[in-house]
């Protein structure tokens, strides 16, 4: 499954952005030790409020204007706003920055077999359609493969 890194801000900022480079003096809200944040951190950006959570960066755009920005994969800030009662209308997604693979890690000790039946399993929801069905429950719909 793919997933992209965006900027979302307040639905009411009129600027436009048009590259990353055109949010580097805003102050982004990221949660900490996350690929997000070690993206911002690796590009040099120094502005960076870390939080522990996604919904406190919801919160602090939305509510309390104490970030411009917030950096956040597009699946989870859609599940954020969802699982909180927030509407999307409140904010817009300013940028789209980088598109990434999602994927299943295990540790190397997991047995080949235990590998295999996953992905059986897996398969097996695609063709029945159970994964259509929990993409589609939690706002996914339009990332399915």
């Amino acid at each position: 499954m793919k997933d992209i890194f965006v900027f979302a801000v307040n639905s009411y900022d009129n600027r436009r952005f048009n590259t990353i480079e055109d949010f580097r003096s805003l102050e982004i809200g990221v949660v900490q030790g996350t690929p997000t944040a070690y993206r911002l951190k690796e590009l040099g950006f120094e502005k960076i409020q870390f939080v522990l959570q996604e919904k406190q960066n919801a919160f602090k755009l939305i509510y309390g204007n104490r970030i411009d920005a917030w950096y956040v994969p597009e699946l989870i800030l859609n599940q954020t706003l969802k699982s909180k009662g927030i509407k999307f209308e409140k904010m817009k997604i300013a940028y789209k920055d980088t598109e990434v693979e999602m994927y299943i890690a295990a540790s190397l000790s997991v047995p080949d077999e235990i590998v295999t039946l996953w992905q059986k399993n897996f398969d097996d929801m695609k063709k029945h359609g159970h994964y259509r069905e929990i993409l589609e429950k939690y706002g996914f719909e339009k990332f399915q493969p």
